[in-house]
């Protein structure tokens, strides 16, 4: 099950609202770049993830045709 960024971003609101809120307050310009990269990072660990459940996936394959 694929998790989207602006999901990731909403589980994580407990730890970002404070960091949200100081953003609120900036312009316009620094509030879209502080957001675009709260976005890449959420999508490098999206990345990841989806990459060590794909390694992790194929290891149990292997262990399952070994025995």
């Amino acid at each position: 099950m694929e998790t989207s960024p602006v999901r990731l971003l909403l589980r994580a609101r407990y730890f970002l609202t404070p960091s949200l809120i100081w953003i609120e307050s900036k312009p316009s310009l620094v509030r879209q770049i502080d957001l675009s990269v709260w976005f890449l990072i959420i999508a490098r660990v999206e990345h990841v993830a989806s990459y060590l459940r794909g390694s992790l996936s194929a290891s149990d394959g292997e262990k399952k045709t070994e025995g």
